[in-house]
């Protein structure tokens, strides 16, 4: 009986590794998703703007959960994508091409609780949409 229990132990401390790492993968996946979800609300969001045309606006509340953040605006390549990021890393980019258009604004990271301002103005002769915390 006793040989029983300590393989029947044995094989335990041996799955218990691979279990834990199962687990932090899904974890890892999770935060990325919802960070992702979050993301492709504000594209979304800035796309709707945009196809409404000069003019039009749409305000946003975003509530991010911690470790969890929105890259948006900045420059070049940046300026056409919003980036879901999960403890400063950026773990997916959405660009911003069907159909092609700019965020204007600085380079910002969004997080926590904050509320936007989706605005499509007219930029160097090009309809952009606008981007500002209110």
């Amino acid at each position: 009986m006793p040989f029983r229990i300590m393989i029947s132990l044995m094989v335990i401390g041996l799955m218990l590794p691979a279990v834990m790492a199962l687990v932090d993968d899904y974890e890892d996946r999770s935060d990325a998703r919802e960070a992702d979800d979050i993301a492709r609300f504000v594209a979304d969001t800035a796309e709707e703007v945009y196809v409404a045309g000069p003019g039009n606006s749409i305000s946003a509340v975003l509530d991010i959960s911690p470790g969890r953040a929105v890259g948006i605006g900045g420059e070049s390549a940046d300026a056409y994508s919003v980036r879901a990021m999960v403890d400063g890393e950026v773990v997916g980019r959405i660009m911003l091409d069907a159909p092609v258009f700019r965020i204007m604004s600085e380079d910002t990271i969004l997080s926590g609780y904050c509320t936007l301002l989706f605005r499509a103005v007219m930029s160097e002769g090009r309809l952009c949409v606008e981007v500002t915390r209110s």
